[in-house]
C-alpha cells in the first residue's frame, strides 16, 4: 500500500475515531494499520504514525484554541511556564503524535513477530 494512502487513511480515520471514541485510544488506529499492512522499515511505520496524529491532534487543538480566543492555552502556557499559548498547542500536538508513532512501531513489532512465529512453523 502507498504510504500516501496510509497517512490519508490514517488522518482521515483518526479525525473520525476522535468524535467516536476518547483520545485516549488515538494509537489505536495506526496500531492496526501498521500491523496488518506494515512498511518494510521501521522508520517510514514511526514517521506514518506519527505524522497522522501529530496533523490531527495540532488541527484539533487549533479549533479548541480559537474558540476561546486563546484564553485558556495562555492561562495554562503561564502555569508551566512557557512562553505563550501556541506553543501549548504546538506542545499538545507533539505528544499525540508520539502516541500515534508508538502505536506504528508496536504495530510493526508485533507483525514481524507474528510472522517470524509462523515461518517457524
Amino acid at each position: 500500500m502507498n504510504n500516501l494512502l496510509k497517512l490519508v487513511l490514517l488522518i482521515c480515520g483518526s479525525w473520525l475515531f476522535a468524535f467516536n471514541v476518547d483520545w485516549r485510544f488515538s494509537y489505536l488506529l495506526p496500531f492496526i494499520l501498521i500491523l496488518f499492512v506494515p512498511h518494510k522499515k521501521l522508520l517510514v511505520d514511526l514517521t506514518l504514525g506519527f505524522i497522522s496524529i501529530f496533523l490531527v491532534w495540532l488541527t484539533a487543538a487549533l479549533i479548541i484554541d480559537g474558540g476561546n480566543n486563546s484564553i485558556l492555552s495562555t492561562r495554562l502556557a503561564k502555569i508551566f511556564g512557557l512562553a505563550n499559548g501556541p506553543t501549548l498547542v504546538v506542545f499538545s500536538g507533539i505528544l499525540g503524535g508520539f502516541i500515534g508513532g508508538l502505536g506504528a512501531v508496536t504495530g510493526h513489532f508485533l507483525h514481524n513477530s507474528l510472522q517470524k512465529t509462523n515461518d517457524n512453523d
